[in-house]
Order: structure tokens, then sequence, then C-alpha cells
């Protein structure tokens, strides 16, 4: 079943309905705006949104917000929103270009604020570099045995391979693929 979902821009007394479709990404959505409000300045502006019956605003700043706009027309059973645009103060370009902060040696420019186009920073996970712990035969662990087994524990999660231990003691751990049977994986670590 295909959805067909309204989104209603309202800025400045004037409002355009447009459809929503699935695949719209923020930026997708800026730009929809932007092409509805020619005078709207790219960055410039803050947006909020409404799914009736709920009576309360949300900001709309990034994909997440996206996500849960569509998340909350199914929730509230709803093919409509309503995006409000608002205008943010605006500086005075004179200032804006080439102004020194008079409490730190920051630079700032015209482009520094990006509103609604800037990137979003990408997502730094625990996971990272543990496909590098367990890389050799031979290799040797300060940590010993207590070592080993965090190193093979945090390897297989981010490999996303399971294991069984054939030994396990406080000297010695030897541990092999847990699909050795199943599906011949002849893996085996000590």
């Amino acid at each position: 079943m295909d959805t067909s979902y309204v989104v209603k821009f309202i800025y400045s007394g004037e409002a355009a309905t447009v459809p929503l479709l699935h695949n719209w990404s923020f930026v997708d959505l800026c730009n929809s705006i932007r092409s509805r409000f020619p005078d709207l300045i790219q960055g410039n502006f803050m947006l909020r949104y409404i799914i009736p019956p709920d009576s309360s605003s949300c900001f709309l700043e990034s994909e997440v917000d996206m996500r849960m706009i569509f998340r909350n027309l199914v929730r509230y059973n709803s093919d409509f929103v309503e995006v409000f645009v608002t205008d943010l103060p605006s500086i005075s370009e004179s200032v804006v270009s080439n102004t020194v902060c008079e409490d730190s040696s920051t630079m700032l420019e015209e482009n520094d604020y990006l509103g609604c186009y800037r990137p979003e920073a990408p997502k730094s996970y625990m996971t990272k570099g543990w496909e590098s712990y367990i890389h050799s035969e031979g290799q040797k662990f300060e940590g010993g045995v207590v070592e080993f087994r965090d190193k093979l524990r945090k390897y297989a999660i981010e490999i996303g391979f399971s294991y069984e231990f054939v030994r396990n003691d406080k000297v010695r751990v030897i541990a092999q693929c847990s699909k050795k049977h199943s599906q011949g994986c002849n893996w085996l670590v000590g």
C-alpha cells in the first residue's frame, strides 16, 4: 500500500502544499521550501512542524527529524504535516564579513553558517578499530589470557562471526569458529 503524504509550508502568511515523498531527505525538503519561497535566504531560516491532531510543534533540523515526521504520520494515522518556516534574526552583512571576535582570534565569514545545508558530522562508533585487534599468527597480548579474551570478543563483534571455546582456563585459551560443523569453517585461534 503506497501512502501519499502532503506537506503544507507556511511562511510570512503565505502557504504552499506539495506532496511529501518517502525518499525525501532533509536537503530535499529545504530545496522545496526555497523553490516555493524564493525570498528565503539559504541557511537563514528555522523550521518547525506539526502533525494534526497533535498541537505541539517540533524542530525540523536534520535527517533524524525527517524520519520522525514519517514515523509520527503513521503514529497519528495522518497524511498531512504543516511546516512553519521562520526567518532567523539577520546580522548586518558588514558585521558578518571579515569580523574578528573580541574574545578570540576566530574569523567569521558569510558562509560559516549554512543552516539546513550543513553536513552532519560523521558518526564515530565505539567499535572503530576493533577489526585490527587480531591481525597475525603468533600475536602476543601483554595482558595475557584476559586481554586475549577481551580482544577476541570485540574482534568477533566487529567482523561479525561467532566462536566457541575449545579450551578456556587461566593459562591458555583456544577458540574455534562456531560454524565448524555446520559450514566447515576451519578457523581456530589460541
